[in-house]
């Protein structure tokens, strides 16, 4: 007769970790000093929140004089400027900086033509 109740424990353990598993942390969080209006940052942090496809990203939204700062890491760099364009739109006049770092980058280095370059030295 002890089998329900240990059933009835397994059936809410396996439901809590399925609720855990589905509460992600937020993407985008801001910070500011007292007396900030923190409305403008909580808009953008909103924002960013809102784009399922920033998931596996960490930006914190913060003022920077008369602009907005954002900083943190996404996952590539396409992500990154997905992030500005969001923050972008919901900032309204105010300048957006991007800041955040992307966790993968890619290097392309610029055409280079040797024989140019070995006739370029000689003359």
């Amino acid at each position: 007769m002890k089998s329900k109740p240990i059933q009835r424990a397994a059936a809410l353990l396996a439901s809590t970790a399925a609720a855990i598993a589905l509460a992600q942390e937020p993407i985008a969080s801001f910070t500011a000093s007292d007396g900030a209006d923190v409305g403008p940052l909580n808009a953008i942090a909103q924002a960013l929140n809102a784009e399922a496809s920033l998931g596996n990203s960490k930006i914190t939204v913060q003022p920077d004089g008369d602009h907005v700062l954002l900083t943190g890491v996404t996952p590539t760099l396409e992500k990154s400027k997905k992030a500005t364009e969001i923050a972008q739109a919901a900032a309204g006049n105010t300048v957006v900086v991007n800041a955040i770092q992307p966790e993968h980058t890619t290097y392309q280095m610029p055409e280079y033509d040797l024989a140019k370059t070995a006739e370029a030295s000689k003359g």
